[in-house]
């Protein structure tokens, strides 16, 4: 190109410094300036920038400071690529003295006690600070002890929106160590929150490893909220693994715990491992709270599996928030099958709400629907319960002229409720219904006793006759 007369340009000159540094081949490319010079080529800052960079990531942080004097005394002002790999290097190197030597370099002359000169300044050249730049001023103000102004850029870090990351928090936390000011519990619990609520569980991570190696003990509320970090980005196995970390060291898991973990599993459907732990907390004894349950009938609901759900609430005594749960998803025009149903008018009756379950019944027919013989089983067997006798006769009436047959089941149901209100005539009626394919439950206890008990009225001894004669004893 020079044999040819053409004199080489600022971009020419930076692409070849450009590639030697990238080569590593610093001596040559440093070489190049002083004829670059010669031939009244002015270095800019891109130039200086590639010579520093390669200085620093090889350890040289003489040479880097060397070269980012040259640079300064050329009338060259640094950005912030220039800042951040100066004081990279230097704050790995524990080159304090250097450090600051830079903060005053780059500050408005006159005015170096001050490292937010540094920042005044980029920001009149349009340069704003990131969070490479913010934590190695941090990290230089920390280590010589000046703590008040660390916490003062610490501050009007998050002011400006930039994220502290990782190595910004853990300056902090070192540099009051250092002065005898260790950090309580609560300081770690909110930065690992903070940082798990932003998917930054990684460096959730790394400050919990900190808390712990200062001294510094995890109560189960940070433990909770390290899992719920990473329940958030779906990394239950990571979650898994706190949750062993913390029982192994002693801390007994409690409510928050579980349903953190619940909600973690029944988020990516797999509700079988969230029942589990549910199931778990349960047999520990642990009382689930409200929001426990609202995880576990959610994520339930979501894998179709309404019938589970219900059920779980009202062996839980959970009735009313069943039935609120059961009106939402009605209101909500949600498709709701007989069988989902036919639970929640055995809930209603089962918490005294014959009214409501009466009401539902009726219901039935106008959303389309046909009761099974379940349905009737569990209305005829609990209406006998209220003393509701007639209206459970009339009921059985309205079953068969609707095409149900009853099965064995419910005639077993409906005699031993019977049995129990002590209207033998009508047990008997309705026993005559079953027919030598339905025999009678002799494992039920109920029966057994009623029908075997030898001191009872004339109609009882009736009774038990009748149903020799039928073969079901």
């Amino acid at each position: 190109m020079v044999q040819r007369g053409i004199s080489p340009n600022l971009v020419t000159y930076n692409s070849v410094v450009h590639a030697l540094c990238k080569a590593r081949a610093v001596d040559r490319a440093e070489a190049i300036l002083r004829p670059m010079v010669g031939k009244g080529v002015r270095p800019d800052r891109m130039t200086y920038n590639n010579l520093i960079y390669v200085d620093s990531s090889m350890g040289q942080w003489k040479e880097a400071v060397r070269v980012f004097k040259e640079m300064t005394s050329q009338g060259i002002l640094p950005d912030v690529v220039t800042f951040n790999m100066l004081m990279a290097s230097l704050c790995k190197h524990e080159k304090i003295k250097d450090a600051r030597y830079v903060f005053d370099s780059m500050a408005i002359k006159g005015q170096k006690h001050r490292a937010t000169i540094v920042f005044n300044e980029m920001r009149e050249h349009g340069v704003e600070p990131n969070v490479v730049t913010y934590s190695t001023v941090i990290v230089v103000l920390c280590r010589v002890g000046k703590m008040n102004d660390a916490v003062e850029k610490f501050n009007q870090m998050i002011d400006q929106g930039v994220a502290p990351d990782v190595c910004t928090y853990s300056c902090l936390i070192q540099g009051f160590c250092t002065l005898g000011i260790c950090p309580d519990i609560v300081f770690f619990s909110s930065i690992i929150n903070n940082l798990c609520k932003v998917g930054r569980v990684v460096e959730a991570q790394d400050i919990f490893d900190l808390t712990v190696s200062i001294g510094v003990h995890p109560n189960v509320m940070v433990y909770n909220t390290l899992m719920d970090g990473y329940c958030l980005v779906h990394k239950m196995k990571k979650a898994l693994k706190v949750f062993d970390a913390m029982v192994s060291v002693g801390i007994e898991p409690n409510v928050v715990t579980y349903s953190t973990l619940v909600n973690g599993y029944c988020k990516i459907g797999r509700i079988n491992e969230g029942l589990s732990l549910f199931t778990e907390m349960l047999h520990k004894g642990i009382e689930p709270s409200a929001i426990s349950y609202d995880i576990i009938l959610r994520g339930l609901f979501q894998a179709g599996r309404i019938v589970s759900a219900w059920t779980r609430l009202f062996k839980n005594n959970c009735s009313d928030k069943a039935i609120l749960l059961f009106k939402e998803l009605r209101a909500m025009n949600a498709t709701i099958d007989i069988k989902t149903l036919s639970i929640m008018i055995s809930g209603m009756f089962q918490t005294r709400r014959v009214k409501e379950a009466k009401g539902l019944f009726a219901s039935i027919s106008g959303s389309g629907l046909v009761p099974s013989v379940v349905t009737y089983n569990v209305m005829m067997t609990n209406l006998i319960k209220e003393g509701l006798v007639e209206e459970a006769d009339r009921m059985f009436s309205f079953m068969e002229n609707s095409g149900c047959d009853p099965n064995s089941r419910l005639l077993n149901h409906v005699v031993r409720e019977l049995l129990e209100k002590r209207e033998i005539v009508r047990a008997g009626t309705y026993l005559s219904k079953i027919d030598e394919s339905k025999g009678l439950d002799e494992d039920s206890p109920t029966c057994r006793s009623k029908l075997s008990s030898s001191h009872r009225p004339n109609g009882t001894k009736n009774f038990m006759n009748f149903s020799r004669k039928k073969n079901v004893e």
